[in-house]
């Protein structure tokens, strides 16, 4: 799984026109991304006010939480466009990349259409979902009485917007006729769709109003007048094949649709499609198909109810925590403490490593930025110390897994969200069992060293005045996980403001490093909203799939014949549990989740394990897909951050690390209790 670029650089010849037009045309993306920033303030400031507020002055307020959730979405929506000039949308690529160039060009020109065909249909969904609202003033629930229309526009303007910027992005390249073709034909659609209203005519004998269609015409033109004829049959053959195949999927046994829809899933991300276009394309399908009359326009109000939730404000918080400790570099006095005062053991350097990136992970809540962050300044120092390749590798790689076990998680935060588990809980339940993970990993180095001669070679020893004067390099950073678990632990703030604490925090941290600058603070707000709209995007996309789902009952098909099957728990864990490793080869842990929980949280469930665990185990199960050959995706972030070691030698150090967690999982199966101690106490 990577970050795919797919846009028509790969293929084109660069003149000077084009350059400008690429240039003015991210000048364009990158303001909406400076508008998200100013968001993510915003959100920060206003969740800051309601915690100081009610812990000080004892006046809790009554419209932060709504309005904080509005912003959210709305900056989610308004980042799009600039997610994806840094090329941030996710997709699976391993085997478009492993073809010849040619075929690559040819996918990847497939996949960007696909996905405007989709954006298409969702931007005229919600255009025509807002008008609704206010035409009919519907209104929220809340003390607010917010008319629903007003949160609302910024998705539609957001996606209106997205779509915008990737035909800009799409036709840079192409002389100023064409180009004019293009986008005069864009806006002859989004006239002629504005003009259908609210009811479309339908195609006399089929499934499709004209809207739909209007669309599918609009992207096969598009496709043949910017990428060319030898790319705009591939698109309409899937889109025709994906119609004909839920088309006959009609009327036929839940068994048979859930094993086609899942069959469609991995062919579409097979073919590079993203992740969030394959989740939200396939939902439309199963709306228009599968349901007795077709209901597209719940593609709307399934993405609106999913991202209207509070908890989700979270994210973007603790990522801006994380990237705060990334971009600023303070990281680095943390690793040269724990480096004095492991250095003189045999593998103490890994010892500092693991030890950094449990603490950092408590920071970040995100494992690629515990490996990436950790990564660069460990990987040198070691290699340069004399430690083996595999072992420095390794000691990264097992480390970096720790982001999503130590509170704060955010995937344990999506997971939270959606099987309605308490993400407080949550969080004291993995502190245990990431310890217990991190000194399992730290007597893996211990016996590395011990057993492999050369691996790990002494370091100088220090003196302990001078290990007592690193601690000033650590206790910021402990004072601060402390002092935010204890926050929630004790209720004085919840987790989802225990993100802007953190933030907050994170800063002050900085600034008293003097590390607070104008261009950490700009680069942590960007990247705070480049991922939170890639995440939110796939969360809404995965709504509409979920909905199908839910409605079809495969669900509770898949569960009805687990219980007929009379399979034992345990087989069926260890049957969850070898689908979640496979799985992580090649996704994200937000996309893998989202996609799968429908199915496999009820069977859980039924085997009599509950939420909390089985959210513990499933970040362990997470974990070892990140470094589990062949595509874990922090294998290729080390190999980014470690050009000097060979991905044979990454992969080689990361596997003992695999075994690893394997074991902490097989601990909290046998040993539940490891998982349930934490929350006891808090009576949950």
């Amino acid at each position: 799984m990577s970050m795919t670029k797919d846009g028509p650089a790969a293929s084109q010849s660069v003149g000077p026109a084009r350059i400008s037009d690429v240039l003015s045309t991210h000048s364009f993306a990158r303001v909406l991304g400076f508008l998200g920033a100013l968001l993510v303030l915003a959100m920060l400031g206003m969740v800051g006010y309601e915690v100081l507020n009610r812990s000080f002055f004892g006046r809790p307020t009554f419209w932060v939480v709504e309005i904080t959730t509005y912003v959210m979405v709305a900056m989610a929506f308004v980042g799009l466009s600039y997610a994806e000039a840094t090329d941030s949308h996710l997709s699976v690529d391993f085997f478009v990349t492993s073809l010849p160039d040619r075929a690559q060009t040819l996918l990847q020109g497939s996949a960007k259409w696909i996905g405007l065909f989709f954006l298409g249909a969702l931007t005229w969904q919600f255009g025509l979902h807002v008008h609704s609202e206010f035409v009919n003033d519907t209104r929220d629930w809340g003390l607010l009485s917010t008319p629903q229309w007003m949160p609302k526009t910024p998705i539609f303007v957001g996606l209106a917007l997205f779509l915008t910027y990737s035909l800009l992005v799409e036709t840079a390249h192409l002389p100023w006729l064409r180009k004019a073709i293009v986008l005069g034909m864009a806006v002859i659609i989004a006239a002629l769709l504005t003009g259908f209203g609210h009811h479309p005519p339908n195609l006399p004998g089929t499934r499709f109003d004209a809207g739909i269609v209007l669309i599918a015409a609009g992207c096969f033109a598009g496709t043949t007048l910017v990428r060319g004829w030898r790319v705009s049959w591939l698109p309409v053959l899937v889109i025709c094949v994906t119609v004909g195949v839920f088309w006959g999927l009609k009327g036929q046994s839940t068994t048979l649709v859930a094993s086609v829809m899942g069959g469609l899933l991995l062919i579409y991300l097979a073919l590079g499609i993203r992740i969030w276009v394959t989740l939200g394309l396939l939902g439309m399908m199963g709306l228009n198909f599968l349901l007795p009359i077709p209901q597209i326009a719940v593609i709307a109000e399934r993405s609106w109810i999913s991202l209207n939730t509070f908890t989700f404000t979270a994210v973007p918080m603790f990522l801006l925590m994380g990237n705060l400790m990334v971009y600023s570099g303070v990281t680095s006095n943390m690793f040269e403490s724990f480096a004095r005062w492991t250095g003189r053991m045999r593998g103490g350097l890994g010892i500092a490593t693991i030890t950094s990136s449990g603490v950092f992970a408590a920071l970040s809540g995100s494992s690629l930025a515990t490996a990436a962050t950790i990564g660069q300044i460990a990987g040198p120092e070691m290699t340069t110390r004399g430690y083996s390749p595999r072992l420095a590798a390794g000691s990264i790689a097992g480390g970096g897994t720790l982001g999503i076990l130590i509170p704060p998680s955010i995937p344990m935060i999506v997971y939270g969200s959606t099987v309605a588990a308490p993400i407080t809980t949550l969080f004291i339940a993995g502190i245990l069992p990431g310890l217990i993970m991190m000194l399992s990993m730290i007597a893996a180095i211990l016996l590395w060293s011990a057993i492999v001669p050369g691996s790990a070679p002494q370091s100088r020893r220090y003196s302990l005045v001078d290990k007592l004067k690193s601690l000033t390099g650590t206790a910021p950073f402990v004072a601060i996980i402390v002092a935010v678990m204890l926050a929630i632990y004790y209720g004085i703030v919840t987790v989802t403001e225990a993100g802007a604490l953190s933030a907050i925090c994170s800063a002050l941290l900085c600034f008293a490093y003097g590390k607070l600058t104008r261009d950490v603070i700009l680069r942590s707000l960007l990247d705070t909203v480049k991922v939170t709209s890639y995440i939110l995007i796939i969360v809404a996309s995965a709504a509409i799939l979920s909905w199908v789902v839910d409605y079809l009952g495969i669900s509770k098909a898949l569960l009805d014949y687990f219980v007929s099957s009379d399979l034992a728990p345990w087989a069926a864990i260890l049957g969850i549990a070898v689908f979640y490793v496979f799985l992580g080869m090649f996704l994200d842990p937000v996309s893998m989740m989202l996609m799968t929980l429908p199915v496999t949280f009820p069977i859980v469930l039924h085997a009599g394990y509950d939420a909390i665990w089985f959210g513990v185990a499933l970040m362990m199960l997470i974990e070892v897909g990140l470094i589990t050959p062949p595509v874990g995706i922090v294998l290729f972030v080390l190999r980014g951050t470690l050009p000097d070691v060979s991905l044979k030698d990454i992969i080689l150090g990361a596997i003992p690390f695999v075994f690893v967690i394997l074991a902490n999982v097989a601990l909290i199966f046998l040993v539940p209790q490891v998982v349930s101690y934490l929350p006891s106490l808090m009576g949950r």
